[in-house]
């Protein structure tokens, strides 16, 4: 790892073209390996710098692209068998929602079958128990929450007086 940010180092003093600090040249004269990267990094930004990139634009790539894209915005789209079902899947699929909710929001609660009171019972402490701790619970246990509590509530009233005042 630290072989690497070495190497990091070299490639960014030798890109900007500054001298090495000294404890990077100890560095590399006391490794072999980075001694090489050393020279192989300076190799290959020399090579970088010494030849430019020769860009050789065709002639004729102009008129071709812009060709190509008037022929293009000159297409109209064919229109399909049925054009207006594009539009109709997304009322479909909301209207089966929809339908879906309202089946299990009106359809009646099924009776309980009959020998089924030991297992409301358990339901129903089940549920009660939420309301027993919280009554049993001593009020110093509670109150890191209700502070923290209160601080969101303040924060959400500075928010809010914020807003407004920024607004025009």
């Amino acid at each position: 790892m630290k072989s690497w940010f070495k190497r990091f180092r070299i490639a960014n003093a030798l890109d900007e073209r500054r001298p090495l600090p000294p404890s990077l040249q100890d560095a590399i004269a006391q490794d072999a390996e980075l001694r090489g990267a050393a020279d192989d990094t300076a190799t290959v930004l020399e090579a970088l710098r010494s030849s430019p990139p020769e860009l050789k634009t065709p002639a004729g790539l102009h008129s071709s692209i812009m060709s190509a894209v008037r022929s293009e915005a000159g297409a109209q789209p064919s229109p399909g068998i049925l054009p207006w079902l594009r539009w109709l899947a997304a009322p479909a699929a909301t209207a089966l929602a929809l339908a879906f909710l309202w089946h299990f929001a009106l359809r009646p609660d099924p009776e309980p079958p009959r020998g089924t009171t030991a297992s409301l019972a358990a339901a129903a402490a089940a549920l009660e128990l939420p309301h027993a701790i919280a009554r049993d619970v001593p009020a110093e246990m509670l109150a890191p929450l209700s502070d923290e509590l209160n601080r969101v509530n303040q924060d959400l009233n500075r928010t809010k007086e914020f807003l407004i005042a920024s607004l025009p």
